[in-house]
């Protein structure tokens, strides 16, 4: 995968990073050296990560192609809460440029699926980031009277071992209890209640009001730098593909510079959906961003 220029936009496309990092849930969480010494650059990998302020925690889709049977045997498993010897491997997938790279899914793998049908053995994961800690830790959260919702958020992040960083200034008074629930039926819970979003990435627990940006993320400024093709509108606002950026986060605000669409930029956006795409041997190697804009919920 050479550098390229792109002479409509001006700039140069550098070289594809991908890196696949996979701890052993046999071991403990220990990295896995046995089965990261076959994925290798003969294997195809392409993948779609998924993260939203609508959806609870960041999920991925992974297909591996060119493995050795032993190695998709190994990697194959299928996790429920309710199976007796749980087996729970977590994936790392470093994606983006030489010159710009980070994390874009950090999650375990909750449905590993084989295929014989050819002999470059295939294999389809289904992620989810925070899965053992979403669906494991059963818990009973009950107050008399009502109580700041921030207080019932408070406790979610701590039965899931993340830290709350980001809350309304408003208050927020609940009748608050659930017993015997999973934090991912008890963030649901809160949610409804307050019809504020909740949502986990990276580690980091987020409430917010809907349609509004978290203004303690930095703003993403898409132009002409990163952009791919045209924005392409909808009722809420528009999606738009751009460069593979691995230091998105839902919520952020966004500031939109198009050049197809000159209407567009007039608007206030803050990033509601995005998903990281990529295929090491095709052409699709970008993210796309769901941009809504703050101003259609307000009066």
């Amino acid at each position: 995968m050479t550098r390229s220029l792109d002479l409509a936009r001006g700039w140069d496309i550098p070289k594809r990073h991908l890196s696949l990092t996979l701890y052993d849930g046999r071991a403990g969480g220990v990295k896995s050296k046995k089965t990261l010494s076959f994925v290798d650059d003969y294997a195809k990998v392409s993948f779609q990560t998924q993260a939203s302020v609508n959806g609870l925690a960041p999920s991925a889709n992974i297909n591996i192609t060119g493995l050795l049977r032993d190695t998709m045997g190994y990697l194959a498993t299928s996790y429920t809460s309710w199976t007796e010897k749980k087996i729970l491997n977590r994936i790392v997938l470093d994606a983006g440029y030489d010159d710009q790279h980070g994390i874009v899914f950090d999650g375990e793998i909750i449905e590993a699926t084989p295929s014989l049908d050819s002999a470059d053995f295939n294999i389809s994961l289904k992620c989810q980031s925070l899965y053992s800690k979403l669906t494991g830790n059963i818990s009973s959260i009950s107050k008399e009277g009502e109580v700041d919702a921030k207080e019932i958020a408070q406790e979610i992040a701590k039965d899931m071992d993340v830290q709350l960083v980001y809350y309304p200034e408003k208050e927020y008074k609940v009748n608050y209890t659930m017993t015997d629930e999973s934090p991912v039926s008890q963030m649901r819970n809160l949610s409804k209640m307050t019809g504020l979003d909740v949502y986990v990435e990276n580690g980091r627990m987020y409430v917010k009001e809907p349609a509004k940006p978290v203004d303690k993320l930095p703003q993403l400024v898409i132009d002409s730098s990163n952009i791919i093709g045209a924005p392409m509108p909808d009722a809420l606002g528009c999606r738009v593909q751009i460069r593979m950026n691995p230091n998105l986060k839902s919520g952020m605000k966004v500031k939109l510079n198009s050049k197809r669409f000159p209407i567009l930029n007039s608007e206030d956006y803050f990033l509601n959906t995005y998903h990281h795409v990529g295929e090491t041997k095709g052409k699709k190697w970008f993210s796309e961003v769901i941009l809504v804009r703050t101003k259609i919920w307000q009066a």
